[in-house]
């Protein structure tokens, strides 16, 4: 009885500290104000007093909100820096666009040629281009791809390409061709997430 009392009030302090509204800051300085709800791989979900959730890509919080945030899970400061390192790679998870095009419906995507669009598709494989930098992702069942500049992955460090197949993702850029393909070339990480 003792041992299911001492849970309850563990339980219940750990809920208290979930629920208070803090600041939390990010490396570019700013600041989120809300409640931290929950964790995922990469990404730590906040609720703001309207109660409107905001996802924040673990790598985009700074090292003092990554630490405290490790101590509400539970974690100690020397367990959170190897497990925000391995999670900074992943992606966001995002609902789906309401607009999105799948991947597998080619004319719908030639139909926006030209045009800015949003597809979600199932990543089938991740190749490099030779030794230019470059990379590409093929999707299941269509020839749409995605072309990740050398220059694009550089500036994108946390963008760990590793496992991706059969991944769900969401690309949102203009939708081109080339070499009679149809294509998104990625313009930032923020272009590109999981979806459900």
């Amino acid at each position: 009885m003792k041992i299911l009392l001492q849970i309850t009030l563990t339980f219940a302090s750990v809920c208290l500290a979930l629920a208070a509204e803090e600041t939390w800051t990010l490396v570019d300085g700013t600041s989120i104000q809300g409640s931290f709800r929950g964790a995922m791989p990469g990404v730590i979900l906040f609720s703001g007093k309207n109660g409107s959730d905001q996802r924040v890509p673990v790598s985009q919080l700074n090292q003092e909100s990554k630490k405290r945030i490790a101590e509400l899970i539970g974690l100690s400061a020397s367990v959170a820096a190897p497990v925000t390192a391995a999670t900074a790679s992943t992606l966001p998870m995002k609902a789906r666009d309401a607009g999105a095009i799948d991947a597998t419906d080619v004319n719908l995507i030639a139909s926006k040629l030209g045009l800015k669009a949003v597809v979600i598709g199932v990543v089938k494989s991740v190749a490099n281009l030779g030794t230019t930098g470059h990379k590409k992702l093929y999707f299941q069942d269509t020839e749409f791809e995605v072309f990740l500049p050398k220059g694009t992955l550089e500036q994108s460090p946390g963008l760990n390409l590793d496992g991706w197949e059969g991944k769900t993702v969401q690309i949102t850029g203009t939708i081109s061709k080339y070499a009679d393909k149809l294509q998104i070339s990625l313009r930032g990480q923020a272009d590109l997430a999981l979806v459900p």
